[in-house]
């Protein structure tokens, strides 16, 4: 993957700046980095037990367009997560793992099966 234009990485950095406003109203926190390989959002959670796998989340989402040239807002582990004009969708989608449920539970409480058991 070749890094990003310098305009591709200012069109990045605006929809991840857009993306922090809707994640800030939601209670989560995040900043937008603009140095290294392209623009991305470190997003971190208020709680510490999210266990395995929350680490790679909390490292970065980006912006970068897809098929057919449309912006899409993605995960670290190249999933896409919502088109970058959603952005509405896109910070439900995030708040929905990182956030608290509607109870003001710890995410996730009681939605996944555990499967680190015997």
């Amino acid at each position: 993957m070749s890094a990003p234009s310098a305009r591709a990485g200012d069109r990045a950095t605006g929809y991840l700046t857009a993306l922090r406003a809707g994640l800030r109203e939601r209670g989560l926190t995040s900043t937008v980095i603009t140095t290294g390989f392209r623009p991305r959002l470190r997003v971190s959670s208020p709680f510490p037990s999210l266990g395995p796998g929350a680490s790679d989340f909390e490292d970065n989402i980006i912006a970068a367009p897809c098929c057919g040239g449309t912006w899409w807002f993605w995960f670290p582990w190249a999933e896409r997560i919502m088109p970058a004009d959603q952005l509405t969708d896109a910070a439900d989608k995030i708040t929905a793992l990182l956030g608290p449920d509607d109870e003001g539970d710890e995410p996730g409480a009681g939605d996944h099966e555990d499967v680190t058991g015997p």
